[in-house]
Order: C-alpha cells, then sequence, then structure tokens
C-alpha cells in the first residue's frame, strides 16, 4: 500500500512533466527567466525567525534523516496507525509536525545556498524522503493548511534554493533524484490538496480548480500556495497558463446574486468590501490576500507571453475596493468585527490601512490601466493612508467619507473627520463572524448581532474588548448571562433568520437603515446543528437607525423574548466602550458628576443626557425607553480566555475601565418597544432633539427631522403609510426609504432591505405625486438608488402620458438644458469597427448573418475605456455624449437579457454602455443613446426588397414569412432596458425611418408611451417618423406624439435653420461626421479642419441649432489621433469662447458678410472669419448704440473704429483690430475671432 501510494504520486507528476502542450520558443524562454527569478527571489518569510538555528537542526538531523527531538511523536504515528485511519485533530497535529521537519530542512537548504555547499549530506536527502514519504501516505481527510500551503511552500524553498542540484542530467546520486522526484510531488500538493472528491481530482490543470470552493478561492488559492512556484519548477507552460488565467480574473466583484456566476465567490464584494470564508465580511483578509498575490503573478509574468496589463474590470474592482474598504478603517485601526482576531489585544499603536501596500503596487505597477483623474486620487490616497488619516476632501459624498451602505454585507457606515459611527445588522442573506478554539476569538458571537460603534479616536474598543460584557456588545438586544457563555468554534458565525436588513443613502449626512433580528447559526441554513451557548438565542425584535447630521436615532419594536424559561433579562446595549474621559449628566439646563454605581437616565419622566469627554453623548427617549441606566465600572481583561493570541503578548492590562449605557425590557417580554439618540456634534446637546419620531411598530418605523426636510423611514410592509410635513407617503412593497426636499425637489433613496432579484421597481408616493424608481439588478441588486424629481414635473409627466398631443411647456422645459448645450459627441463604436470601412458595411457588401458573425468572434476592445473618451469630449467643450447603443447591424453594446448578441458574451465580456453612461456623468456630461429601431440580425426584420437589408437581393429570402410583431415586441423590449437600467437618461437618439417603415409601423406611440413613462425628461430625436431626409410632423401644427423634440439634419445645415409651418424656429440638431464616415474607417483621412468644425459650430449656433460631431472609435477602443488632435484645438477656441456659443441661438441682427452673429439675451458676439480692410463694421448697430466692445477670448477692449474714412456711414459702428482704424490688421484668432457686444438699454 504504501508504495503503491507513492507511485500514483510520482506518476501525477511525470504525468504533469510529459503533457507540456507544443511550446513556443518565446514560451520555452519565458520558462527559462521564470525559473532563474525563483532561484533569485525566494521568499522566506516562513523561516525567517529560524534562519540562526541551521546549526542547530543539522546537529539533530540523524544519519538516517531523522530529526532527534521529533523521533518520539513519528513512532506514536506509526504506533497508532495514523496512516491508515486518523481523527481530525490527530491529523492536524500530523500536519503542523510534517510542516515542521520541511521549514527545518528549508533552513539547512538555505544555509547551504547561501554558503555555496556542493557536497550535501546524504542524510539531509533521506530527511526529505522520510519526512515527504510520510506525507504523501496519509489519509485523504481533513488535509488542509500543511498539506497545501506549508509544505509545498518549504518544498519550493528547498528546491530553489538547491536548484543547481535539482533534475540533473544522468544524475550519478539516486538519493539526492529521489529527493528532488519527492520535493515535486510536495509541491504539486499546492495543486492537489485538499482533494475536492470530483471529476477535478483527475485534471487538476484547469482553471476551474480554483473556483467555487472556499479552499480553492481568495487567499486560499493564490496567496497560501506557492502555485506558480510550483508550476515553474514543474517547467509547466499550462500550469502557469492556468495560474495567469485565475489571477486575471480573480480581480474581480462578487455579490450573493452572482454567487454562482462571479468567478470567485469571495474575495471583492461588489458593495466595496470584501468576503471570505463563504459570506463573511473578512473585508481585511482573505480578499486582500488573495488579490494582492494575484497582482504580484501578474506582475511577476509580465515580462512573458503572459504578461497582460489590468483589464478595466479589474481596475474597477481594485477601486471599488480601495474607495468602499476605507470605510472599515478609521485613524489607523480596524473595527473589532471584521476577523477571527477582533479579541486580540490593540497596543495603543495605529496601523496603516491593510491595503496600503497593495495600493501602492497598483499605482507604481500599473500606472497605464488607470485615467489620470483615476492615477490622481489614488495618489492622494496612498499619501493620506501612510499619514493614518484618510480624509479624500473634494470627493463625492459616500466614496470615502459621508455615509454608505454595504448591501452585500448588512452594514451602514457613517465616516467623517471627527467621528465614525458603524451598525453592523444581520440577515440570512450573510454569514456572521468564525470562531475558533486554540487560535483565534473564541468568542464571536454577538459580533454581528447589530452592534453599534461609535468613535472619535478609532481604538475605543478595541482596547477594552478584554473586559466587555460579551452579552452587551453596543447595540445588540440579547439576554444578560455573560458567565454561561462557552468557548466554540464556528466557521460561520451566526445571522439572522429573516431576509430583510437595508439602509437607504445618497452618501451624504443623512442615513436609514432596519433589519428584522433573531438569531440563528449560519452553518444551520444548510444542515442542522447542536445549539451551543442557548443564552445567545431566543430574542426577536424590529430594530432601525436613523443618521440625522450628527444625530443618531435608534428605535426598537417587537421585542420579544421566546425563551422567557431561559434566567436572565432582555437588554438593550446603548453603549459599551472605554470610560476615558469625564463623564458628566445634562438635563438641557445644568450638568453634573455622578456618584458611583448605576443610575437611571429617566428622572421625573424626562430622560437624561449622559456625555463622556472626548466622546459622545447619549440619551433615551422617555416614551420609549422608561428603564434606561448607565454604569462606570472596572472589569476584569480576559483576553487569553477570548484569543490565546494574547498569551504571547506582554505586559497585558488587567483591568478595564468601561462605560455602559441600556436598555432593560424585563425578563418576560413581548412586543416592548426602545428609543435612544447618541449625539456626536460638538458641545452639548440642544435642549430641543431636532427630529420627531412618527412611527415605531413593527410595520413601519419612521423619523423625520424637526424642520421635517427629511424623512427616513423602515417599511416592513407594503402600503403602510407615514405622514409626513402634512402628506402621507407609503410604498408599494417593504423598504428603506430616506426623502430628502431641496428647494422644490425631492431627493429619494430606496433600498430593497430583501434582495429580490425579481422586483424591478419600487413605486413611492408623497401625495398625489408617484414616483416608479428603477433598483439596481445584477451584482448590484441589493444596493440603493438614489433618483431627485419634482412633483410638477411628475405631474406634467403623468398628464404626458394621457395626451398624443406634445405639451409646449412641458417640451421647452425638457430642451433647455440641450439648448444651452449646443455642441456634444456622437460615438459610432461596434464590430463594424474592425473591417474598418465603415458602419454600413455589412449592408454595402450584402453580407449574411453568418460571414459577419467573425466579427463578433473579434471583438475585444482592451483599450475601452469611456473615461478617455468622455474627457476627450469635455475637453473640447462638448456638454452631451451619445453612444450606439446598437446600431443597424444588431450587436448591443449593453447586457441585453433578450439577445446574446451582445457585448458580454464577447471577449470584451462586460457591459460597455453602462460603462459610458457611468463615465459621463462622473465627468458631468448629459448622457445620450443612439438605438437603430432597424435590425439587420433579427430574424423577424424585413428582408429581401428592403431598401436598406444586406439580404434585400438575395432570393433565398424573398418568400420568407416573419413575425413583425414579435420584432416590435423584442425592439421595445430592449429599449425598455435602455430607460429602465441605466438610470436617467438625457438624451434617445433613435434611427431611422424610411418608405413605409415609419411612425405607427414600429408602434411608435405605444413605445414612446412607455419612454415617457420611465423617462419623462428625456429628448427624444424626430427619426421614429422622419430621417436626414425628413424632418417628419415635427415642424407642423400638430405634431405627433412620437414627432420627437427636435429635428436632425445630417451631414447638411439647413441654410435658415429648421422652422414649423408658421415659420417659427424650432430646435434642431446637426449631426456630421469629422470625416466621411461614421464609423470608423482606416483609410478615411479626410477629416475636416478644426477652423471649418468651429465656424460650422457657430453656423449651428446662429440658427438656432445644435451641433452633434462624430467620433469613430477604433476596434480596440482608441479614438483616432487625427479625431483628437482636431478636437483638442476646437477644444482650445470653446475654452475662450464658448460663451457665444452655450445657449447662444438667432440673434436679431441680419447676417454680416465677414462673418456671423450669435446672441444670448442682451448680448450680441460677433464671430469674425475675416480680416477686414480697415475698420470692421458691425452692421445693424449704430454708434449711438454701442455700450462696449470686448475681446471674448481674453476681455480686453476692442478699439473704436470710426475714423475719416467711415464718416459717410453715420448709421454703422465700427471697431478697429489696432491703434489706426485706417490700416488693416490680422485677426487675434484666425479660426475666428469673437467680439462681445453690449448694447446701450433704451
Amino acid at each position: 500500500m504504501k508504495d503503491k501510494k507513492r507511485n500514483c504520486l510520482v506518476f501525477l507528476v511525470l504525468f504533469i512533466c510529459l503533457t507540456v502542450c507544443a511550446q513556443s520558443s518565446d514560451e520555452v524562454k519565458a520558462m527559462r527567466n521564470l525559473r532563474d527569478y525563483y532561484t533569485q527571489n525566494i521568499n522566506t518569510y516562513d523561516i525567517n525567525q529560524n534562519m540562526g538555528k541551521w546549526d542547530l537542526y543539522l546537529k539533530q538531523l540523524s544519519e538516517e534523516g531523522q530529526f532527534a527531538d521529533l523521533a518520539a511523536y513519528e513512532k506514536k504515528i506509526h504506533d497508532n496507525n495514523w496512516l491508515s485511519s486518523v481523527s481530525f485533530q490527530d491529523q492536524q497535529d500530523i500536519g503542523f509536525y510534517l510542516a515542521d521537519t520541511f521549514r527545518r530542512l528549508w533552513v539547512i537548504a538555505n544555509h547551504y545556498r547561501q554558503t555555496n555547499v556542493n557536497d550535501i549530506p546524504e542524510r539531509f536527502w533521506k530527511s526529505i524522503l522520510r519526512y515527504g514519504d510520510i506525507e504523501v501516505r496519509r489519509q485523504p481527510n481533513d488535509r488542509f493548511h500543511a498539506s497545501c500551503f506549508a509544505i509545498p511552500k518549504a518544498a519550493c524553498g528547498i528546491y530553489f534554493s538547491l536548484v543547481g542540484q535539482m533534475d540533473l542530467p544522468d544524475d550519478t546520486k539516486p538519493l539526492r533524484k529521489s529527493a528532488c522526484r519527492m520535493l515535486k510531488a510536495l509541491a504539486m500538493q499546492s495543486w492537489t490538496q485538499p482533494l475536492r472528491n470530483n471529476e477535478m481530482d483527475r485534471d487538476i490543470v484547469r482553471v476551474e480548480r480554483f473556483r467555487h470552493h472556499v479552499w480553492w478561492v481568495g487567499g486560499n488559492a493564490l496567496a497560501y500556495r506557492p502555485l506558480l512556484e510550483t508550476a515553474v519548477l514543474m517547467d509547466s507552460i499550462p500550469m502557469v497558463d492556468v495560474v495567469a488565467e485565475v489571477a486575471k480574473r480573480s480581480l474581480s466583484n462578487v455579490s450573493q446574486t452572482t454567487y454562482n456566476e462571479a468567478f470567485w465567490n469571495e474575495g471583492f464584494t461588489a458593495d466595496g468590501a470584501g468576503w471570505g470564508h463563504g459570506m463573511q465580511c473578512l473585508v481585511w483578509g482573505y480578499p486582500i490576500h488573495g488579490a494582492s498575490s494575484a497582482q504580484d503573478m501578474l506582475w511577476i509574468l509580465r515580462d512573458t507571453p503572459w504578461g497582460q496589463s489590468l483589464t478595466r474590470e479589474n481596475v474597477e474592482a481594485l477601486l471599488n475596493f480601495y474607495r468602499g474598504s476605507t470605510f472599515y478603517h478609521y485613524k489607523g485601526y480596524i473595527p473589532p468585527c471584521l476577523d477571527r482576531y477582533s479579541m486580540v489585544y490593540y497596543e495603543g499603536k495605529p496601523a496603516h490601512i491593510p491595503y496600503y501596500e497593495m495600493l501602492k503596487a497598483s499605482v507604481e505597477r500599473w500606472p497605464a490601466s488607470f485615467t489620470d483623474s483615476e492615477l490622481r486620487e489614488l495618489k492622494q490616497l496612498i499619501k493620506e493612508a501612510g499619514q493614518n488619516n484618510i480624509r479624500m476632501e473634494g470627493y463625492p459624498a459616500g466614496r470615502y467619507n459621508g455615509t454608505r451602505w454595504f448591501y452585500n454585507n448588512d452594514d451602514l457606515i457613517k465616516r467623517t473627520p471627527d467621528y465614525y459611527m458603524m451598525v453592523n445588522m444581520a440577515s440570512s442573506r450573510c454569514d456572521g463572524l468564525e470562531s475558533a478554539g486554540n487560535f483565534a476569538d473564541e468568542f464571536n458571537i454577538y459580533t454581528n448581532d447589530g452592534l453599534t460603534l461609535f468613535q472619535r479616536k478609532g481604538d475605543e474598543y478595541r482596547k477594552i474588548i478584554g473586559a466587555m460584557d460579551l452579552t452587551a456588545m453596543p447595540g445588540v438586544t440579547a439576554r444578560e448571562g455573560e458567565r454561561r457563555l462557552k468557548p466554540i468554534t464556528n466557521w460561520r458565525g451566526f445571522c439572522s433568520k429573516y431576509n430583510f436588513a437595508g439602509a437607504a443613502t445618497d452618501g451624504g449626512g443623512n442615513a436609514v437603515a432596519g433589519y428584522l433580528f433573531e438569531k440563528m447559526d449560519a452553518t444551520s441554513k444548510e444542515k442542522d446543528v447542536k445549539m451551543e451557548n442557548p443564552v445567545a438565542f431566543g430574542v426577536r425584535a424590529y430594530k432601525s437607525y436613523f443618521m440625522l447630521g450628527d444625530y443618531l436615532i435608534a428605535l426598537g419594536a417587537g421585542v420579544t423574548n421566546l425563551q422567557p424559561e431561559q434566567e436572565g433579562n432582555i437588554r438593550t446595549s446603548i453603549e459599551q466602550t472605554a470610560h476615558q474621559g469625564k463623564v458628566t449628566l445634562y438635563d438641557g439646563k445644568k450638568r453634573w458628576q455622578p456618584s458611583s454605581g448605576i443610575h437611571s437616565l429617566i428622572e421625573k419622566g424626562k430622560p437624561l443626557w449622559i456625555l463622556q469627554e472626548g466622546g459622545f453623548a447619549y440619551a433615551p427617549l422617555s416614551e420609549l425607553s422608561s428603564k434606561s441606566f448607565f454604569l462606570c465600572e472596572s472589569r476584569p481583561n480576559e483576553w487569553v480566555k477570548r484569543n490565546l493570541v494574547n498569551k504571547g503578548k506582554k505586559n497585558l492590562p488587567v483591568q478595564a475601565d468601561l462605560l455602559r449605557v441600556w436598555v432593560d425590557h424585563g425578563r418576560n417580554v413581548e412586543n416592548d418597544v426602545y428609543g435612544y439618540v447618541v449625539y456626536a456634534g460638538e458641545g452639548l446637546p440642544p435642549q430641543e432633539n431636532p427630529f420627531d419620531i412618527l412611527r415605531n411598530d413593527t410595520l413601519v418605523q419612521a423619523v423625520q427631522s424637526a424642520d421635517e426636510k427629511v424623512l427616513e423611514a423602515v417599511f416592513y410592509r407594503a402600503d403602510e403609510t407615514v405622514q409626513w410635513s402634512g402628506l402621507p407617503v407609503k410604498t408599494s412593497v417593504p423598504c428603506v426609504l430616506l426623502i430628502e426636499r431641496i428647494g422644490e425637489e425631492y431627493s429619494v433613496s430606496v433600498t430593497d432591505p430583501t434582495m429580490n432579484v425579481h422586483l424591478k421597481q419600487v413605486k413611492v408616493e408623497i401625495g398625489d405625486v408617484a414616483i416608479d424608481i428603477t433598483l439596481p439588478s445584477g451584482k448590484e441588486c441589493g444596493k440603493c438608488v438614489t433618483q431627485r424629481f419634482s412633483p410638477a414635473v411628475e405631474k406634467r409627466r403623468a398628464s404626458a402620458l394621457n395626451s398624443l398631443i406634445p405639451d409646449k411647456k412641458e417640451l421647452d422645459s425638457r430642451m433647455q438644458w440641450f439648448e444651452q448645450a449646443r455642441f456634444g459627441m456622437f460615438i459610432h463604436w461596434g464590430l463594424y469597427s474592425i473591417p474598418a470601412c465603415g458602419e454600413w458595411m455589412m449592408s454595402q457588401k450584402e453580407m449574411t448573418i453568418e460571414e459577419y458573425s467573425k466579427y463578433f468572434d473579434q471583438f475585444d476592445p482592451v483599450d475601452y475605456d469611456p473615461k478617455k473618451w468622455v474627457c476627450l469630449a469635455k475637453k473640447a467643450g462638448m456638454k452631451y455624449v451619445v453612444l450606439t447603443a446598437k446600431h443597424h447591424d444588431g450587436f448591443c453594446l449593453f447586457d441585453s437579457k433578450l439577445t446574446d448578441y451582445k457585448s458580454t458574451n464577447t471577449k470584451a465580456g462586460r457591459d460597455l454602455v453602462r460603462e459610458f453612461v457611468d463615465a459621463c456623468r462622473e465627468e458631468g456630461l448629459k448622457v445620450g443613446l443612439y438605438f437603430s429601431i432597424i435590425d439587420w440580425h433579427h430574424p423577424d426584420f424585413p428582408k429581401y426588397g428592403d431598401r436598406q437589408h444586406p439580404m434585400r437581393n438575395n432570393p433565398a429570402y424573398k418568400d420568407e414569412k416573419i413575425d413583425f410583431d414579435r420584432y416590435l415586441a423584442y425592439m421595445h423590449g430592449q429599449i425598455k432596458e435602455l430607460v429602465t437600467g441605466y438610470g436617467k437618461l438625457d438624451l434617445l437618439w433613435f434611427d431611422f425611418s424610411y418608405d413605409d417603415m415609419t411612425g405607427e409601423k414600429w408602434k411608435a406611440t405605444e413605445l414612446i408611451k412607455m419612454v415617457r413613462k420611465y423617462q419623462p425628461d428625456v429628448i427624444i430625436d424626430n427619426r421614429l417618423e422622419g430621417a436626414g431626409d425628413n424632418h417628419g410632423s415635427i415642424t407642423t401644427e400638430k405634431p405627433l406624439i412620437y414627432s420627437g423634440d427636435f429635428a436632425s439634419p445630417e451631414q447638411i445645415i439647413p441654410p435658415k435653420g429648421v422652422c414649423d409651418d408658421k415659420g417659427e424656429p424650432i430646435p434642431w440638431e446637426l449631426c456630421a461626421t469629422m470625416n466621411n464616415h461614421w464609423g470608423y474607417c482606416n483609410f478615411d483621412h479626410q477629416y475636416k479642419t478644426p477652423q471649418m468644425l468651429v465656424r460650422k459650430l457657430v453656423e449651428c449656433a446662429s440658427k438656432g441649432g445644435n451641433m452633434i460631431l462624430n467620433v469613430g472609435p477604433d476596434a480596440r477602443g482608441n479614438i483616432p489621433e487625427e479625431s483628437v488632435q482636431i478636437l483638442t484645438e476646437v477644444g482650445k477656441w470653446m475654452k475662450k469662447n464658448g460663451e457665444s456659443i452655450y445657449g447662444c441661438g438667432i440673434s436679431k441682427l441680419e447676417k454680416p458678410d465677414w462673418g456671423r452673429y450669435t446672441q444670448k439675451g442682451d448680448i450680441i458676439y460677433a464671430h469674425v472669419y475675416e480680416t477686414p480692410l480697415g475698420a470692421l463694421p458691425l452692421y445693424g448697430i449704430g454708434p449711438d448704440k454701442l455700450e462696449s466692445v470686448t475681446y471674448l477670448a481674453d476681455g480686453s477692449e476692442v478699439n473704436r473704429g470710426e475714423a475719416w474714412n467711415t464718416v459717410l456711414y453715420p448709421d454703422v459702428a465700427f471697431v478697429s483690430f489696432g491703434d489706426d482704424p485706417v490700416f488693416t490688421y490680422p485677426l487675434p484668432d484666425e479660426k475666428d475671432t469673437v467680439l462681445k457686444i453690449r448694447l446701450r438699454q433704451e
């Protein structure tokens, strides 16, 4: 049996060596370089502390290769026959023993390497074989840390330390040769152990092995296993292939809703935190270890055939983590609820945020993967993280400061420069915090039961957690009975039985959270478990939290002792923190220092504040918490009992001084309530609380600000009503809701606390106004969404849905930004960028779908970075950007659920539209999407005889039967996806109608009603019934509902703009290309000059129109350099002269022969193209009407030009570009010199 097991493992090693695929010369060379790298860069971290013991270890090593001091334990292994059958604990002990032996051998090998010893004694090789033989013969059960981490690391360390004696051809020393094979077998355990007990154990060199199991993901995959070292040691190119792929794909996100599809089901979570060991918020452990190691491996492979830069998905995952996880660190300290070492004594020393080194590596190694603004942000973050005081001022609320809801982890956190608040809720969606006997925390029992932390320094709880009453963790509602708690090992922790936990915030100072709590062992979600520590179970409560400015209000309802037979009262702990400042009581008028002992916080029916100097102020709400108390006490520390790691700590404090505040519900409590408030502001709390409690029951818990500008509510049931500011407020589903009144508008933030993937919308009713809010989906399901709206606009929207004729006031209102903007960017991009001969190629070459599909297979825009596009548009002076979400070929740049023909199914693997809209919003530009109502890919779109379709001349389709209604349902469905799934859209560009394919052929009325329902303020072009050659009914006296908001002339500027039948101007937009193609065309270099484009933009504005100028990025996602240079030049002009474009329109003055006029209000802008002979006549303006004329570019005064030769023209004002108006001077700006003219008021 012994030989059989050894031979199997050796065969496995040989099999991998022999199954190396065809190797390119570059890969072979790279493998040699990697071998040299690991030979020169051996990571000796595991043996650093024992480096000096090499001599001792050699003396202990017998001639038979046995360490004398370990001989007794080896005998015990054989005497007890543990290699045939072994218990869990004995298996672990064997692993620790063998790991120790191989670390010793590594220390010896390292000494040989450093001293260049070549004549290595045989006892050393015997020892490798001796202890290796025990390792490979072990039973497969319960083999983990030693077998897959420690021993393979040591094997690699030994191998590369003695690499000159490894794998020698024709090796004449059998022992050395056998030891080399054994080291390889042991290293390979990083790829084989623990067994997964499925087909992957027969085919280990595959990416799937490193997915979907806690042992094979996160830090357990890349950080602790020497995967790449082993691949190099084995000289296996396929193994390096796998490592490179795993490293790249691991830098991504996971969420509850994508748990089974995400590459890793732990690591970075979509909310900005991280998971480890399942759905535990171990943000500072496994996620960082896995991601940091992934980056290390990618860096080591950078100059090899496996080298690759960070993808946009990688970058966004890292950015999201750096930003989000910052909330889990405050002034150098980590909150004591994020790992199984929370009860290890902190020695009062702040430390860098744990991602610090990984962050620096990201910036130093991959600068080209980040945008310029992202790099500036991360460099600032590195600087502040190095100072242990991350403030990151100037960034959006909720990114580094303010409030943030971590929807994958049930946490609401408020982070400000002055204080820190954390609400650590619980639900059945998340696990708790693990405990582990003998080497980790053994009492993480209440850590996730609604823990609330209030900190100013960051270490208030860390320093006293060894003495805290664990049944009274701050914020927790639980049964007293600390002495009945027993230490436990629980790898899943504890959670709530209920799937209800959520928070609503827009990132600012206000937020609301709530959850329904009844404790359960998280392991019992999957199997029955024996209940330990029954004192911790049997309490139910509805708990909510309201952050209003510097206040936190906590409400509880339905507080019930489900097991009153158990001894002990039910308490809600308001606070249990370090007593480190003077404590006083305050009744709103006077302060005094209390005597020792337990004191009530209710005096004559009124609440008292308890204040700690340098800390916070706490008070019960007397009508809800009549039995509220506080106590200052000194308690003995139990550091070693709570975590054995403390046994090695010196000078552990014996006692800890605590401040405790709590509500006592009694023992036989049923449906009780509580309420209290915490004040974090400066000075004393105001006499009157700046809030009102609206409801506190098991259906709704709600609070409003005293000025009635803010409503915060937790709706546990749909259609319940809260009266706010005289208005009834209700929601269509259970949710968490924040409403803030800002001027005449409402900002509504809402969260689905059940993370229901089937729930698409929440209807919020405020008085007689109802608004449908689209909820995030996919990995962002459960995220809070904020929508700002005007009640007046919503009423108009509802009214417009009932009318077929657009309301003029409504039209004018939504067009305001558009006519102010005047200048936008069009982006045509898709599969047609690959053949690079224009976007109509499929039609022009009459290609079949099969012929065109090769571009779908090839589509891999590795350089796609919409922020670069948007920043270029912004730099050019453009105010909005429109992207082709889908062009005529039917290929979608968005993740449509109605087709597989989309970017997410290509090598890109991303929703490119979502990244685009996010980039626009981040840069403050309006967002537009182009959507082709024509679709050459859909089987039910007309083909033969159609004027446009690629198959228009193919007789095979002459008699084809199609279902055009099915196509329309598909087309409408995709548009609905865009208007409901991507936030507020500012512009929709449909394209296009022709022949009889117009208007109601598209079911345009139905379509527009649907669009207006979800996007009442979106601007729509006229091409549901028109095109570049036909304006449709928009110019008539009675335009149809689908006539659009603006006309869209193409590649031509109308001689007199666009007017309706009465001659009144209507909004219009010129769409034009920079060269002669919309899509990328690598042979079309007929670019328009910056001067021409500036003047055409001026012409559009002077005729009351906009110009949207197109760019066609290439297949990699880069805008052509010619376009970049031209737009940069245009941007330079716009930076100085944009005032003469934005918001400007038709001038009351006729067009001059030297250029054009634009006008905004009473200001006239003269656009001078032609150098005048002598003075410039300002036609239409008399000298007595002229108040001032300045150069718009710099504001300097323009010289008046009246002279002896202008006296014959007394009704015309003149200006001069030089000192003498008779002389001729060049224009200051040859593109367009703009003069700003103010006229005297009558």
